[in-house]
Formats: structure tokens, C-alpha cells, sequence
């Protein structure tokens, strides 16, 4: 589980899109689980208003386990702003997240979401719901925006903010300048994630290993101690013994990793 930072790299693609359309991308399957139904309907309210947006799902349509809606499929088919491109593996699937301004996993519920991670690292922000798995990976009005599940008003709330938030202008042609923004906002946002999860959370890992390790040791020390005959324990204090310095250290230190 987890991206490797340097192959999910947006320096390793150009953009291709074009820069005067906002687009968001859903990476998944295209099932009501995974709260197609409600994004589709928010970004059609959203689409209606400020045309200069789009919206590409990347993922299979799965017609005989929680299938999307009929009204929500013909939505998808018909509406110009929405474009279904099938699933994408590979360097095609990172081009995605390079030409999307919005990652969005409106789910009802996940384990860890690797999409989101993905995003991240590809210097998306992203729109995810208020469930586990994506709430550990955005912090909420920093690396993107957590809205309550199953709740079209909140998602097209969110995509409005990302729109206004985020929005390059209503240049209709890729120039140096827009491109240079993209960079750079693109970057701040690859940052932001580095800082808000990968970093805390490499460091939680570090700590939790450093701290089964000292506890293991420290078991080791109580045990060895223990099999030394009292008769020949050195005559000083309990503090200034071998064992029990060690034993003092590695208390001191996992008490610290508590902090």
C-alpha cells in the first residue's frame, strides 16, 4: 500500500488539456458505492452554471453489483461536460491526474483509498467524503476538502470552492503564463501532501517500530536481570547497574514516543 513519489511525479508529464477548462476526475469503479450517483448529479448543477468545467471518470461501469442509477447513466451519456473514458493503467493513468485540476472519491465507504494518495501525489487536491481511509489522508482546507457522504448539496458546495479557489481564468489556449500557474499551484499542492501525510505518517510508522523494538529490548533486559544470581549483583545502586541504566534509557525513550 502506498505511491512511490518518484514515478507518480507530475514532472515526468506535459499537460494536454486544455487550461481554460476546470477539470475533476473520479478514478474507480463506476458504481453507486462509490457515490456516482450524487457527483454526477452535483458537477450537472455545477456544469450548467460555469460551462468552462468538466468531469472524467476513469473506471469500468459494473452493471450487475450496485450499477449506478438509469437517470445517472443516461446523465453521463448525454451531458457534453462528462466524459466516461473507461479505465486507464500505467503512464495513461497518471496523464489523467496531470490534465485534472480536482481529484473527487465521493465513496460511502473504503478501506485505504489509493487513488487518493495517488492524486496527492500527482499534486491534486481532492474532494473525498467524511470516511475512513480518506479522512486519514486530507486534512480538511489544507490538501483538500472532506464533505458528508451520500450528500449532492456538500459535493457541489466543494466543487464550486475548488472552482473559485483554483481557477486558472477563462483563457481558451494553454500560454507559458497559465502553464507556468499550473506548475506551480500543481507543486504546492504535491508539497502540501508531502508535509500533511506522507511525512506525519512515515514518522508515526517510524515511531511505532522504533517503540515495539525498545519494548522488545526491554523485555530482553528485565529478562537477563532477572537470571542474575542476587549474590553477585554488583553492590551498587539499582540506577548505576548495566541492566538497569538500559532499562531506565529505553523507558525514558518510549515514554518520550508517548508524547
Amino acid at each position: 500500500m502506498g505511491v512511490d513519489m518518484e514515478r507518480f511525479s507530475p514532472d515526468r508529464f506535459s499537460v494536454k488539456k486544455d487550461a481554460g477548462v476546470f477539470t475533476f476526475v473520479f478514478v474507480g469503479r463506476i458504481v453507486g458505492d462509490k457515490g456516482i450517483n450524487e457527483l454526477v448529479e452535483a458537477f450537472v448543477r455545477l456544469h450548467d452554471v460555469h460551462k468552462n468545467t468538466r468531469l472524467v471518470l476513469v473506471g469500468n461501469y459494473e452493471h450487475n453489483l450496485d450499477p449506478v442509477s438509469d437517470a445517472t447513466r443516461k446523465l453521463i451519456d448525454t451531458n457534453e461536460g462528462i466524459e466516461a473514458c473507461g479505465p486507464k493503467y500505467g503512464d495513461d493513468l497518471l496523464q489523467m491526474y496531470v490534465d485534472a485540476d480536482c481529484f473527487v472519491m465521493p465513496s460511502y465507504r473504503e478501506g485505504f483509498p489509493n487513488t487518493v494518495l495517488e492524486a496527492g501525489a500527482m499534486g491534486l487536491p481532492s474532494i473525498v467524503t467524511d470516511i475512513n481511509g480518506s479522512r486519514e489522508i486530507i486534512e480538511n482546507e489544507k490538501n483538500g476538502l472532506i464533505v458528508p457522504s451520500k450528500n449532492v448539496d456538500s459535493l457541489y458546495n466543494a466543487k464550486l470552492t475548488m472552482l473559485n479557489t483554483l481557477e486558472l481564468g477563462s483563457c481558451a489556449s494553454t500560454t507559458p503564463t497559465t502553464l507556468m500557474q499550473m506548475m506551480v499551484r500543481r507543486a504546492a499542492n504535491r508539497l502540501c501532501f508531502s508535509v500533511s501525510f506522507m511525512w506525519p505518517n512515515s514518522c508515526r510508522i517510524f515511531s511505532d517500530t522504533l517503540e515495539a523494538a525498545a519494548s522488545i529490548w526491554l523485555s530482553a533486559v528485565d529478562m537477563v536481570a532477572a537470571r542474575i544470581p542476587a549474590r553477585i549483583r554488583p553492590a551498587t545502586t539499582a540506577a548505576s547497574t548495566p541492566c538497569c541504566a538500559i532499562r531506565f534509557a529505553m523507558r525514558t525513550m518510549m515514554a518520550s514516543l508517548e508524547e
